[in-house]
């Protein structure tokens, strides 16, 4: 299920292009069966004469059909890149994701105890990270709980800083559209934005290795005043 806008227009957009693929595989469907019923066999059988107008008429329409086709998809699918990788929103904080053989390390920034207006100041922020491994005793969720979650203050906008240290991973988040590829020597920037309070699950979504599948991600979402003090807690 959709838990935020992207993954909602994600949901729409799919559901608009597969109405008018299933259209178009059930047209051209028929138009086979048709022709093979009307033109070939002894029963059925048709001469097929096709004068210039004929031919003209079936140009404008194989011509103008899949180019209506291809605009009714191309226009919000670009919209909705426009809308999601060129939207001009500031986060509130960032947050470093470091993929590993076969385990993630999130990198929190100490930038709670800045004092407004100094931002553009030059000075170093405390830097601390947290490995994230699959928990092997927990049986409700096998597979799917870590023993350090990544905790997020919730209606605030949170930028991501995404690599690897190894090979290609990919931090994947299904129930907020969220799919980004960690590569080794490149940051994939991206802006992650949880509306409500909750645990939410994913996985490593490019095969890394023998051990893919045991490298889930747990985001938690808490109000801030708890994500406040578990920063305070973090950096002591």
């Amino acid at each position: 299920l959709p838990f935020n806008d992207t993954m909602a227009s994600i949901t729409v957009l799919y559901a608009d292009n597969f109405g008018i693929l299933t259209f178009i595989f059930f047209l051209v469907a028929s138009l086979l069966y048709v022709s093979v019923m009307l033109f070939s066999g002894t029963r059925f059988k048709h001469s097929i004469q096709f004068t210039r107008d004929k031919e003209m008429l079936l140009d404008i329409i194989f011509l103008l059909f899949p180019t209506l086709c291809i605009i009714y998809m191309l226009v919000p699918t670009l919209g909705f890149i426009y809308n999601h990788e060129f939207s001009q929103i500031n986060p509130f904080t960032y947050i470093n994701v470091i993929g590993h053989q076969w385990y993630w390390t999130y990198e929190y920034y100490n930038t709670i105890c800045i004092v407004p207006g100094f931002f553009d100041r030059d000075f170093d922020l405390d830097v601390l990270q947290i490995d994230s491994f699959m928990e092997t005793d927990d049986s409700a969720n096998r597979l799917l709980e870590v023993t350090n979650r990544l905790v997020i203050p919730c209606g605030y906008p949170v930028g991501l800083n995404i690599t690897s240290e190894d090979v290609i991973h990919s931090f994947a988040l299904p129930q907020f559209g969220f799919k980004v590829d960690a590569v080794p020597g490149k940051i994939a920037q991206s802006i992650l934005f949880v509306p409500n309070v909750g645990i939410y699950r994913g996985q490593c979504s490019e095969l890394c290795g023998p051990y893919h599948g045991f490298m889930p991600i747990v985001l938690e979402a808490v109000p801030f005043q708890q994500w406040y003090d578990f920063m305070c807690l973090l950096f002591k």
